[in-house]
């Protein structure tokens, strides 16, 4: 087994982090949508959890929804 870690820029909080329910809504709609794209493709996450759902916000732009962790995807 090797383990890897990908080093991205952009700095992501937490989904569980979110103070604002509006967002934390429209996130998790993407997250699910995201978590069915998967499945469509014929992959499990396996790992699902708050703590693997963030969101990257900057100033000035819409949030983006990630999904992480998906080492243990089957």
């Amino acid at each position: 087994r090797i383990h890897r870690r990908v080093v991205f820029r952009e700095k992501c909080k937490p989904f569980y982090q979110i103070d604002n329910f509006v967002l934390a809504l429209q996130c998790l709609t993407i997250y699910i949508s995201g978590l069915n794209i998967l499945r469509e493709a014929g992959y499990l996450h396996r790992d699902i959890s708050f703590g693997n759902c963030l969101v990257f916000v900057q100033d000035g732009e819409a949030p983006i929804p990630k999904i992480s962790d998906l080492e243990y995807c089957k």
